[in-house]
């Protein structure tokens, strides 16, 4: 099955979806993710759920990873320019949902800087040749620059 197809099916999929099922569903992810060797990581980069698209709720992971004392990283996107911004996620971090409907920071620690990692939709990431799926965290204190990100847009 071809990567647009993929993305067709698992849109219906999701679109399914109760709003129960799906956070039951986000839940049992969140909670399957306690299960992997990931977690000596010192800061994590997470993309935010888009709800009308019933992606994976993080609120699920962002909460593991704070009762872990986790740095969290969140990426604002500027589409025009095909970039992205990288800001530390806190108390005092500001989240306003864009007109793609992406919960995104208004302010905040940027934390834009190269680097050499990957990261991907919310906690998962497809390898080079995406056919597989895996968690992608980072052991630096920074995010990836937008130019070092893989295409990760499948849904």
């Amino acid at each position: 099955m071809e990567k647009k197809e993929l993305r067709a099916k698992y849109k219906q999929l999701r679109e399914a979806l109760t709003p129960v099922a799906c956070d039951e569903k986000s839940q049992a992810i969140a909670n399957n993710l306690l299960q992997l060797d990931i977690w000596d990581f010192e800061t994590y980069h997470v993309f935010l759920t888009i709800e009308k698209l019933k992606e994976i709720n993080t609120e699920y992971l962002l909460n593991i990873l704070n009762g872990k004392d986790k740095n969290i990283v969140v990426s604002k996107s500027d589409f025009e320019a095909l970039t992205m911004q990288h800001f530390l996620l806190t108390d005092n971090t500001t989240l306003k949902i864009n007109s793609w409907g992406i919960p995104e920071p208004q302010n905040g620690f940027d934390q834009t800087e190269p680097s050499t990692a990957t990261t991907g939709p919310p906690g998962v990431r497809p390898d080079r040749k995406r056919c597989h799926v895996e968690v992608s965290a980072s052991n630096r204190s920074t995010p990836p620059r937008p130019d070092s990100l893989l295409a990760t847009d499948v849904h």
